[in-house]
């Protein structure tokens, strides 16, 4: 008896089992679209007008929360102190395509007074904070896709203290344009 089948092919299976394989990869092939369209649909509308990034919230890692903060030390019940002189606060979904940022934070120590700058995407403005919580507004404009709002810390004269602890982040709203 001759044999037809080449080494390297796969088995011959039944017609049933083949119908059933086909079957399950065509069933997680449409899964796998269903949950990419979800991601696509409600993970990168932009975030609402109103929503409040509240950062003496636990961390999470973004996944009760629409934010998951970067270069924070832990939450405490008036938010969160820098850890690095650049923190980030990465967001689930991006800023509208224009807006403005309601910034609530304080100083401390050497840093009180001092400009911070803060960032979202190419929109830029330096604020000083005093010992008490204060409020400022930075108008933002998204031309792209803004996952980040950013903080940068300047560096202090000589002889200074470089300490850390240098702003207090208590929250961050996002607003409708002025």
């Amino acid at each position: 008896m001759v044999e037809t089948q080449r080494p390297n092919d796969a088995p011959g299976g039944s017609y049933i089992g083949s119908a059933l394989r086909k079957r399950e990869n065509q069933l997680a092939a449409g899964i796998t679209l269903v949950i990419a369209l979800l991601v696509a649909l409600f993970m990168q509308r932009p975030l609402p007008f109103g929503t409040v990034i509240e950062l003496a919230e636990p961390d999470a890692f973004g996944w009760t929360v629409d934010f998951t903060p970067l270069h924070f030390w832990e939450a405490e019940e008036y938010g969160r102190w820098t850890s690095e002189p650049e923190a980030r606060i990465l967001l689930n979904r991006p800023l509208p395509s224009q807006g403005t940022l309601v910034i609530e934070a304080f100083g401390i120590g050497a840093y009180q007074g001092v400009p911070v700058e803060f960032r979202a995407g190419p929109s830029r403005r330096k604020v000083a904070f005093g010992e008490k919580p204060s409020r400022v507004v930075m108008d933002f404009e998204n031309a792209g896709d803004v996952h980040v709002i950013e903080l940068a810390l300047p560096p202090l004269p000589e002889g200074q203290s470089d300490e850390l602890h240098a702003l207090g982040l208590s929250r961050i709203t996002v607003t409708e344009p002025r």
